[in-house]
């Protein structure tokens, strides 16, 4: 056996086995979920608004009521979108090939 055919993680290794890649697949999944995780800091910072108005008293408190109760009620719904959206970026993983013997004797050594 030549050396490179000794290390386990080497293609060779692997009888030239690549997985093919899913990169693309999942790219606006995740590009969905940065948006909504980016929309959920806008909530958040409407509750750090008003809690800023109201103890400095720059608002009235009806403003600040407003504002607070509309960012609590968003960042949930916000994180959830979030979650659905890393869900669908998540593969499947009844869909993915069995590892082979050799690989599976190796990773659990």
């Amino acid at each position: 056996m030549n050396g490179e055919n000794n290390h386990l993680f080497h293609t060779s290794a692997l009888d030239g086995v690549i997985e093919p890649s899913q990169a693309r697949r999942f790219k606006p999944a995740l590009i969905t979920a940065q948006l909504w995780l980016f929309a959920a800091f806008g909530a958040l910072s409407l509750v750090a608004i008003a809690l800023s108005g109201f103890v400095t008293g720059e608002q009235s408190p009806a403003v600040a009521v407003i504002l607070g109760a509309s960012g609590i009620v968003l960042f949930p719904l916000m994180l959830h979108n979030v979650a659905r959206a890393l869900e669908r970026a998540e593969p499947n993983p009844e869909a993915a090939a069995p590892l082979a013997p050799e690989l599976q004797f190796a990773l659990h050594r």
